[in-house]
């Protein structure tokens, strides 16, 4: 079983929002392996998200819409917003990113018809930490 989970947040450059982290944290202790979480804690571009999507969906024997086989593999996706204003009818707002909500119904049907499990949450947090506060080491 293959399992990804990709965690998106919507702060500023060197910091992350609070809820994230505890996200990361309540998926490791229920026995995500830290290479099976993928964080971008300051945005994405819709782009890069379908890319990480698309090479997750293959990881699990989707290609171009054809399932190889039936699996149990899971893809997680957690949104948290600045607030509950930034997830609107059409997009969800993160920081100076925008994900259409029609593109994440593309790959949630997908995984529908392969028979990989979907879970999408939204969650809205003001609070901020440094990075440096978490004890990460700026990469130059």
């Amino acid at each position: 079983m293959t399992r990804c989970a990709f965690l998106l947040g919507a702060a500023k450059e060197g910091f992350r929002q609070k809820k994230l982290s505890r996200m990361y944290e309540t998926l490791v202790a229920d026995g995500w392996a830290e290479r099976e979480i993928v964080e971008f804690p300051n945005g994405v571009s819709e782009l890069l998200l379908e890319y990480a999507l698309n090479h997750c969906m293959e990881q699990n024997g989707v290609e171009h819409n054809n399932c190889v086989e039936q699996n149990n593999a899971k893809i997680f996706l957690f949104f948290c917003v600045q607030s509950q204003d930034c997830i609107k009818d059409d997009c969800i707002v993160l920081g100076n990113d925008e994900i259409r909500k029609s593109v994440i119904a593309q790959y949630e049907e997908r995984a529908k018809m392969c028979g990989i499990a979907f879970d999408i949450r939204y969650d809205s947090d003001d609070e901020v930490v440094r990075e440096e506060a978490l004890g990460w080491e700026k990469v130059i």
